[in-house]
């Protein structure tokens, strides 16, 4: 098991499910438990935390996400396809429906033919 795996089995699993949707729109998740007992994930290092907080460790989107969860994820994020720039290791191949995409749709899913269906 990747390291970023193992500080995620650590955590209660609605903190999880958040830091999979961040790890959407951000390669990196900075995580820290504040002295409140609340965690606390960011896209950047934080220098100076509190002299209570808890550095938990920092996750990857590279080794939590699939390809296809990271599509979803990135799709939730941004309300677009996601497409090969910069690092990014994932694209979207199945079919872009813009009219629907752009609907009020609140939730996102694959079908049996590897495309999106929103909801």
């Amino acid at each position: 098991m990747n390291n970023s795996l193992t500080i995620l089995a650590g955590l209660p699993a609605p903190v999880v499910s958040d830091i999979k949707r961040h790890l959407g729109a951000y390669d990196t998740a900075y995580i820290t438990r504040g002295s409140d007992g609340q965690y606390r994930y960011t896209a950047a290092i934080i220098l100076h935390n509190g002299p209570y907080d808890e550095q938990i460790g920092t996750v990857y989107a590279s080794e939590v996400l699939t390809e296809d969860e990271s599509i979803l994820a990135y799709v939730q994020n941004f309300r677009d396809y996601p497409y090969r720039a910069g690092k990014q290791s994932f694209t979207y191949k199945g079919e872009k429906d813009y009219k629907n995409l752009n609907s009020n749709w609140t939730s996102v899913d694959w079908d049996s033919e590897g495309n999106l269906v929103f909801a």
